[in-house]
């Protein structure tokens, strides 16, 4: 295959992201997620959001924090930060957003992302091959801090959206997915509880919070930080 396909192909995939709905808004009320579930919030819902704007999203936090906490993403990791960015809701272009209802198969979502993943690398030049399949791999399993932090920067990116969403007068409720679905995951049960609402907001911050916790993710107190910061900012109060 020439080079010049290759690059077609690989932004032609890239930009396959665009057509792939992040359900977990959709489910939560925000906007219509697919045809085959209602619109929990039909007066007002949004336009969906895709997995590029989510990778956008992140290749945007990625810099910040390089910006602002260099002892988080120095200059010489920022390129495999946005690196890992881009390629890790590759697996997505293909499976969809699979949701947690409860029931899902972590394993298989994970296999099965994982080697539409290496599909997709196919197309870059060995070098670049061989680090995307490692950078994607640390992601995964969260054994480096490299790892660790991409895998925070990617769940802080979600929470930040949910705050922006929730700042733009469009809240998402995890009651709305429990209508979905019929069920809820035991983690959203657990952050329900928790946090006493269903605002995704909080939840999501409280499930993340719990698990940078209990793993002793390096830099959790600052991802954090920004979190906070922003609910404050929304609401003029701190979060739950």
């Amino acid at each position: 295959m020439s080079k010049e396909l290759k690059v077609w192909q690989a932004y032609r995939e890239f930009k396959e992201l665009g057509r792939v709905v992040r359900g977990g808004f959709g489910s939560c009320g925000i906007y219509p997620w697919s045809p085959s579930y209602p619109t929990w919030q039909p007066d007002h819902p949004l336009p969906p959001e895709s997995d590029l704007e989510h990778t956008a999203g992140m290749m945007k936090l990625a810099r910040l924090i390089s910006w602002y906490y260099p002892e988080v993403i120095g200059k010489a990791l920022l390129d495999d930060f946005i690196f890992g960015a881009e390629i890790h809701e590759m697996g997505e272009r293909t499976s969809g957003d699979i949701l947690d209802d409860g029931t899902r198969n972590d394993a298989e979502k994970d296999a099965l992302e994982t080697k539409i993943i290496e599909t997709y690398l196919n197309l870059a030049p060995e070098p670049e091959r061989l680090r995307g399949i490692r950078i994607f791999g640390e992601m995964r399993d969260k054994t480096t801090e490299f790892g660790r932090t991409l895998y925070c920067l990617d769940k802080t990116e979600a929470i930040l959206q949910a705050i922006f969403y929730e700042r733009s007068g469009h809240p998402g409720r995890l009651d709305y997915k429990l209508k979905t679905f019929g069920s809820l995951s035991e983690r959203d049960r657990h952050s329900i509880a928790a946090v006493n609402t269903d605002n995704i907001s909080d939840c999501w911050a409280h499930a993340f919070a719990e698990r940078a916790e209990r793993e002793h993710f390096e830099h959790r107190a600052i991802f954090l930080g920004i979190i906070h910061a922003a609910i404050k900012e929304t609401r003029g109060v701190p979060p739950k």
